[in-house]
């Protein structure tokens, strides 16, 4: 941790704020949200406690800051190539959430949510942003792209990206909610996101693009 006397620069508030991120990640994943206080995190990152108020407010604000984190960089992944063939698109987005998904800290939080979203309604809902923003936006507007370029038609994106996000992650979900840690080999995945795109593709594609393959 950088230490400096006087105001810190913007790199090194920077610096310090990825640092109690990831503080409160991993303390989080091991002990729960409710058993992880302000004072847990401040003293794990040798910190003060005001720091952290300062910076992220309260406890919930910590929590969304720290899944914004896990956030960024696959938002970025999704919604790439928005221009590829149908299929084409939907597999790479496809095989990007089931790595996602299937990473151990992501696994780890949703058991955490599951076990807790009853008792923190903060935690249900950053949760329930994070997937919207992670996941189901990024397909939402992929689909409508490919709606605007005549690929599918009568197809409501939001309800499809839904749908097909279900699709590829309903195992994970019924696993993590009864408190097991899913695995899948990547060669298993990738067989998985192709099976699901192949039954989605079915629903939604025009009958010009079925009749090209």
């Amino acid at each position: 941790m950088i230490k400096s006397k006087g105001r810190p620069r913007a790199d090194q508030v920077e610096e310090r704020n990825q640092h109690i991120l990831a503080v409160a990640e991993a303390l989080i994943v091991r002990d729960g949200y409710q058993a992880v206080s302000v004072d847990d995190i401040a003293r794990a990152a040798q910190i003060s406690k005001k720091t952290i108020y300062t910076q992220f407010q309260n406890k919930a604000g910590l929590l969304a800051a720290v899944v914004d984190r896990l956030a960024r960089n696959l938002s970025v992944t999704l919604s790439s190539s928005e221009h590829q063939d149908l299929r084409e698109g939907l597999l790479h987005r496809a095989n990007v959430i089931l790595d996602a998904s299937y990473d151990p800290t992501t696994i780890r939080f949703d058991i955490v949510l599951f076990r807790e979203g009853r008792m923190f309604p903060e935690l249900r809902r950053t949760f329930e942003r994070a997937a919207q923003e992670r996941y189901i936006g990024p397909v939402e507007d992929y689909l409508a792209a490919c709606a605007a370029r005549g690929l599918i038609r009568g197809v409501d994106p939001a309800f499809a990206a839904q749908s097909f996000v279900y699709l590829l992650t309903a195992d994970i979900i019924v696993r993590a909610s009864m408190g097991e840690a899913p695995h899948m080999p990547q060669a298993l995945r990738r067989a998985h996101a192709e099976r699901v795109c192949d039954l989605f593709l079915r629903g939604i594609e025009t009958p010009a693009q079925a009749q090209v393959k």
